[in-house]
């Protein structure tokens, strides 16, 4: 209702602070929507972001996040956990990162390195000697994908700067693993046609 006032209590419903009806309940560890009929059904699928990271979360699915290459060097992987890791070669990076692979924390179960450049970027900073990301590079991504596919718990994926590079690799992961999640809104549309002309 417009104007109405919600919080969640600590038996999992939703009330109106005003009057303490229960507007809805939900039910956390099955992480559904329990209406006024008892009758259930999926709640949505969540986005959030926070910071340079962003996450995708897909009931009973795999996490997957996109990250700067600083925040995934800080990252602390999980027992299940794959990274695919972005380094540039040629390009000249806004945010001085090294050409040199990401010094990652040790305990990622699948790790997939890889070196391109990012042709998705402002054209000053694409330099002519500058690597574009290449087919082969494309069907590394999409055996990796499905070797943690039914797997992984969560998939994390970093570049320079986490905004063009590595949520096109994401957003690809999103469609090929089956997550009902809608995309990044932004991505670098040449690394995801790439990977999308593999299939």
């Amino acid at each position: 209702r417009s104007g109405c006032r919600r919080r969640i209590s600590a038996d999992g419903c939703c009330r109106n602070m005003k009057t303490g009806n229960v507007i809805k309940r939900y039910d956390n560890e099955a992480r559904t929507l329990l209406g006024p009929s008892s009758q259930r059904h999926r709640e949505p699928a969540r986005s959030f972001s926070k910071g340079a990271g962003h996450i995708r979360l897909e009931s009973g699915g795999m996490k997957i996040t996109w990250h700067s290459r600083v925040k995934a060097e800080s990252l602390v992987p999980s027992s299940n956990a794959a990274m695919i890791s972005i380094s540039s070669l040629k390009n000249l990076t806004s945010i001085g990162a090294p050409r040199v692979p990401a010094k990652l924390k040790e305990g990622w179960k699948w790790l997939l390195r890889l070196e391109f450049d990012d042709f998705d970027a402002k054209p000053h900073k694409i330099q002519p000697d500058s690597v574009p990301f290449s087919r082969e590079q494309a069907r590394k991504v999409i055996s990796f994908l499905a070797e943690i596919k039914g797997k992984a718990a969560w998939l994390a994926v970093h570049c320079d700067a986490g905004g063009n590079r590595s949520p096109a690799i994401a957003k690809f992961a999103i469609e090929y693993l089956g997550a009902s999640t809608s995309p990044p809104s932004r991505f670098g549309e040449k690394t995801y046609r790439a990977l999308r002309g593999q299939l």
